[in-house]
């Protein structure tokens, strides 16, 4: 669901929740907010969580007056040490920010003290505010990584009822956006959402990009030539009148038409040729409708999850 709780002459001015805790993956994308941004009427609000009190300095001994004299000795101190350091980490942050051209005014910063994970936590504060997006950066994975998949940026977005997660893999310097589509309504709100996200920002371009994979083109051998050009036919038409109703949604949100494009492509795997398009196309973001379904039960989520996990030095978009 989108927010925007702030208008200026007609203009949405959309709340971006950016979570950091110092490290180059959540620099990277922090310049990345900067380079989106700098021109466009925005509320970012920094965030840091504090981990969790160490188990120690929570247990419960109230007999033993010395232990609880120096748990809270110990308890002080450890707090004090990690707000100081989330401190320097949210002004180092807001540092950057200011000097890639946001405004002061519109840069907030909060410490937030943690309970449990680093995951719940921030899930916790993302459905707790009201906001457009919540933006996290990513290390590459390894191998290893890929199969496992549990990352703090992996759990946040399996969870479920959160504003749009946005994860930034490497450095990203372009503001070329694809938004890959299925003729679903979870494409037509990610089409929504980078519209109202991006609109009014100069030299941003969009491509809506449809693929014909090659899970439909198997049921071709199946069904009979006749058959299966009059289905492709029929699927070329319902894809087409998709893309020019994002079209027309681009174009009524304030997106120029000179820079809106659209591309179809016919065979081969979704999520490959996606990583295919942004590599080779610059594309510096990629906005994507978490589940949506397709004709023959492909999940656009798996092909996001894929998607996600190969991307480099761009910044991946997931809208529900």
């Amino acid at each position: 669901m989108l927010v925007y709780s702030k208008r200026h002459k007609g203009v949405f001015m959309p709340r971006i929740l950016l979570a950091t805790d110092g490290s180059l993956h959540a620099l990277n994308a922090v310049k990345y907010i900067g380079l989106m941004f700098k021109e466009k009427d925005v509320d970012i609000l920094i965030i840091h969580v504090l981990p969790s009190l160490p188990p120690i300095l929570t247990e419960r001994r109230f007999e033993d007056r010395d232990f609880v004299n120096w748990q809270i000795d110990q308890k002080e101190k450890w707090i004090k040490k990690h707000e100081e350091n989330a401190n320097r980490i949210l002004n180092e942050a807001k540092e950057t920010l200011l000097r890639l051209g946001i405004k002061e005014e519109k840069i907030g910063t909060e410490v937030y003290f943690g309970r449990s994970t680093a995951a719940r936590d921030l899930i916790f504060y993302f459905r707790g505010g009201a906001f457009d997006a919540a933006v996290l950066g990513r290390r590459g994975l390894s191998k290893i990584e890929e199969l496992i998949m549990g990352s703090v940026s992996e759990r946040i977005v399996h969870a479920g009822d959160i504003p749009p997660v946005w994860i930034v893999t490497g450095a990203v310097d372009s503001k070329k956006v694809l938004i890959p589509v299925d003729g679903s309504a979870h494409a037509e709100r990610a089409v929504e959402h980078a519209g109202l996200m991006v609109a009014g920002i100069p030299d941003v371009s969009i491509n809506l990009f449809h693929v014909l994979s090659e899970k439909y083109l198997e049921y071709g051998e199946d069904l009979g030539t006749e058959y299966w050009s009059t289905w492709t036919k029929e699927r070329k038409k319902t894809i087409a009148s998709f893309l020019d109703k994002a079209k027309e949604m681009l174009l009524s949100i304030g997106i120029p038409e000179n820079a809106i494009s659209t591309t179809f492509k016919e065979g081969g795997d979704t999520a490959k040729e996606i990583l295919k398009a942004q590599k080779e196309g610059g594309y510096g973001t990629i906005v994507m409708g978490k589940r949506g379904l397709s004709g023959i039960k492909e999940f656009i989520g798996s092909v996001s999850k894929k998607v996600l996990t190969h991307v480099n030095n761009c910044a991946v978009w997931l809208v529900r």
